[in-house]
């Protein structure tokens, strides 16, 4: 065979893998995204259960700390269920009634998981939770920070903290596939810097000081989309993007947000856990 037709048949056996790979990548994309699963029904979980409907599709959540006239809506990372934080929320905001539930398609929540989907049920289950308390306040963990931003923009929380959050799943994604086109195929984009102007609740950012899964980068690119003034942030020290909530600073740094005082569990003030956060770099 002469170089011409080989170096052409080798071109189109590469273009088709790669046009192979894209369509995989399109199809498959929500099983990429949405890593969370089921749990357990044998498992038991020390909280008030919650059963909320959002159309035909039954969320399932869990309440604990009841009755008190302050609440926190926390949205989980991708992947936790919404029972992995209860004990932690419980020890550490007992002044407030905390919620967390299951995505649809996560833990014993219905349905199958969609960005438009998360944004309807995060509204409903605020709502619902509003009716009964006067100020709500938002913890968004990761994935959750995209759906926690999104809720503030379109209700009005009384404040809003985001752990490890990013600018967009979009530009996380295209970080991590360079060479796919990922802004073209992506369904599920979590813009959280197009929600973030609209805030209005007073915000934390919480980073981890060493974050593989959202570089600081997109952190301080959603930062710079709230514009002015910037929400404050911090780097909680020696942590990771996976087991930032379990450090010892997260559940002081919480209260400290929230207006509640250290000493009511014991918990060090915030500030000596951090290293100093610097400037957001501005975009070049």
């Amino acid at each position: 065979m002469k170089p011409e037709p080989m170096a052409a048949t080798t071109a189109t056996i590469l273009l088709s893998i790669y046009s192979l790979l894209l369509l995989a990548m399109y199809l498959n994309q929500r099983n990429l995204l949405f890593v969370g699963r089921r749990r357990d029904p044998a498992v038991v979980i020390d909280a008030r259960p919650i059963t909320l409907c959002n159309g035909a599709v039954t969320l399932r959540g869990y309440e604990v700390n009841s009755g008190r006239a302050d609440a926190v809506l926390y949205f989980c990372g991708n992947r936790e269920h919404a029972a992995d934080n209860l004990d932690r929320l419980r020890s550490a905001l007992p002044e407030a009634t905390c919620y967390a539930f299951d995505y649809r398609g996560y833990g014993y929540s219905e349905g199958s998981p969609s960005e438009a989907d998360l944004f309807s049920d995060a509204l409903r289950i605020y709502d619902w939770i509003a009716a009964t308390h006067a100020r709500v306040s938002l913890v968004g963990r990761s994935l959750g920070s995209g759906v926690a931003i999104y809720v503030a923009a379109h209700r009005p929380a009384q404040k809003l903290l985001l752990v490890t959050p990013y600018d967009s799943i979009t530009s996380i994604a295209a970080r991590r596939y360079p060479l796919l086109p990922v802004r073209l195929l992506l369904k599920d984009r979590f813009e959280s810097w197009r929600y973030a102007p609209a805030v209005r609740a007073e915000t934390l950012v919480v980073k981890a000081d060493s974050d593989q899964v959202v570089p600081h980068a997109h952190t301080d690119a959603l930062l710079r989309a709230f514009g002015s003034p910037t929400p404050r942030h911090e780097v909680l020290a020696d942590t990771e993007h996976n087991n930032i909530v379990e450090a010892p600073g997260f559940a002081a740094t919480l209260r400290a947000f929230l207006g509640l005082p250290a000493e009511a569990t014991g918990l060090a003030p915030p500030r000596q856990q951090f290293k100093a956060a610097g400037s957001v770099r501005p975009a070049a």
